[in-house]
């Protein structure tokens, strides 16, 4: 994952710390037995990820009222699987 995070595949080194899935639209959960550090740099490429995305459907938009309305899709999923992590005592 790390070696992914230096090239700059962010969604790549944060699926190597997910579960495996079959929908690629939506990032799957992280592996059951991550280490805080592995929570860490899944959620800190899932977030990059994200904000990758947004910077390149915001290139695409030529109004800019459009522009104002997108936001990092995985920051909700991120939040609710962090405080789901911080509650059962992983961090």
């Amino acid at each position: 994952a790390k070696a992914l995070l230096d090239l700059g595949e962010y969604a790549h080194a944060a699926a190597t710390l997910s579960q495996p899935s079959q929908d690629i639209t939506i990032p799957s959960p992280p592996l059951p037995n991550l280490s805080s550090f592995g929570i860490f740099v899944r959620a800190y490429a899932l977030y990059m990820a994200g904000e990758r995305r947004q910077e390149e459907e915001l290139v695409e938009l030529r109004e800019p009222l459009e522009r104002t309305t997108f936001r990092n899709a995985y920051v909700t999923q991120l939040c609710e699987e962090l405080q789901e992590a911080y509650q059962s005592q992983s961090l």
